[in-house]
């Protein structure tokens, strides 16, 4: 979905890494891909990496396809879903080790058991 919501796409990753101090940076145009996407700048005295974060717009894939992309991520970073609460925990204590945490736990992790997978 595009970016016109804080609960997912850019918006929601951006409002992850913005308050430990990234910079958003202009948007990226990949032609012939259907994704909007931007960088992220660290702050200036870390040693933390540029950030490349991007959003499939899935109301322009074929139906069966965007339908695959809903079965996998859900309501996952919905503001009721699984990820929010712990997000907006980490960001109110400053812990980015958290963050970085929830960033390698991907939603179809919990939403697909091994038996989905075979």
């Amino acid at each position: 979905s595009s970016s016109s919501s804080s609960s997912f796409g850019l918006a929601y990753l951006e409002g992850i890494f913005l308050p430990f101090g990234y910079r958003a940076e202009d948007r990226l145009e990949i032609p012939g891909l259907p994704v909007n996407a931007r960088w992220l700048e660290p702050p200036e005295l870390t040693d933390w990496p540029k950030v490349f974060i991007s959003e499939l717009r899935v109301e322009e894939l074929p139906t069966e396809a965007a339908a695959i992309c809903a079965a996998a991520v859900g309501n996952y970073y919905a503001p009721a879903g699984e990820a929010s609460a712990r997000v907006a925990g980490a960001i109110a204590a400053g812990d980015a080790q958290a963050l970085a945490l929830l960033m390698e736990e991907p939603p179809w992790r919990a939403r697909f058991s091994m038996a989905d997978e075979a």
